[in-house]
């Protein structure tokens, strides 16, 4: 028989944006990704990580807080990849969508507490979570 999880109690209650969080998620940034819709170059905000950290880290706490998003971050490029074959044919293209960097990293520092809290309230266990590309990912 499965055990029952008491979730009355469990909830995330909140995300914490720290500067200390939001450098070190800066400096893990690949220099040479395309620009987003805001045109900021990861390799910027990767060298100015300690600078930015504490403006950012305010801006991501009340972009959280009042569950908005600045208006730039809510929108994305998207470009078409060629996949293979004929390059005249449109199927043979997958589209991406190049998105605010800033936006990428608030998502996740976001995703890093949920996978923690999860983890930590036995929501999930070890064996559902995938290691991709240095990012944990939640398998079911």
């Amino acid at each position: 028989m499965c055990s029952r999880v008491d979730t009355t109690q469990l909830y995330l209650d909140s995300v914490t944006f720290t500067p200390e969080t939001v450098c070190s998620t800066f400096k893990k940034l690949k220099p040479t990704t395309s620009l987003g819709p805001d045109n900021i170059p990861n390799v910027f905000l990767k060298k100015c990580a300690n600078a930015l950290s504490v403006p950012l880290a305010h801006i991501f706490d009340t972009s959280f807080k009042d569950n908005t998003l600045p208006y730039c971050w809510k929108t994305a490029d998207v470009q078409p990849i060629f996949k293979n074959r004929c390059t005249n044919d449109p199927s043979n293209y997958r589209p991406i969508s190049l998105t605010s960097t800033c936006c990428r990293a608030m998502d996740r520092i976001v995703n890093s507490h949920l996978l923690n809290y999860l983890l930590e309230n036995q929501l999930i266990t070890i064996n559902m979570v995938l290691c991709v590309n240095n990012q944990l990912v939640l398998i079911c």
